[in-house]
């Protein structure tokens, strides 16, 4: 990461600066939602089959191929222009991508698999254990995560003991 101390103050090691940040947050929630939408987007579109299996190959290789291009391109740009026009070269890409949508994808209806064999539950309690384990994960350094929580002289014991 490019790290400028009189543009960012101490925005190093891949924390954006206080300015930064509220930008970036539209972005990464239209791309949180354009992954789901896209997959849909192409279950429904293709047979179930070998149509299927080269369209969702082609799908993840387009998002490597674009994790890459987008590491390589960003570095060329904001030792370019400047890193400002990180945040407004979205614009012209949106626009191309708006306009392929509308002349390949069908506006046809998609065929209804019907939600009665949707696990919500199942949904809820995933979407939820993932929320947990990550929030675990980013709060284990300030709460501890790595002092034992055990004493040394005390024997370990199965998970469904009583303590």
């Amino acid at each position: 990461m490019i790290c400028d101390l009189r543009v960012h103050g101490p925005a190093c090691a891949g924390r954006a600066s206080p300015r930064l940040s509220p930008a970036l947050t539209p972005r990464r929630g239209a791309a949180a939602l354009m992954t789901p939408a896209a997959l849909s987007i192409l279950t429904t579109s293709f047979n179930v089959g070998t149509d299927r299996v080269k369209a969702l190959g082609a799908w993840g290789a387009m998002g490597g191929f674009s994790g890459v291009l987008g590491v390589f391109l960003g570095g060329v740009i904001t030792a370019g222009p400047g890193w400002r026009w990180v945040l407004y070269i979205n614009v012209p890409i949106c626009a191309v991508v708006i306009i392929a949508a509308y002349l390949l994808v069908s506006g046809e209806a998609p065929r209804r698999s019907g939600l009665a064999s949707f696990d919500t539950p199942g949904a809820l309690l995933g979407t939820g254990g993932m929320l947990l384990l990550i929030y675990a994960l980013v709060t284990a350094p300030d709460n501890g995560g790595g002092r034992p929580r055990r004493s040394a002289s005390s024997p370990p014991r199965p998970c469904c003991w009583p303590p």
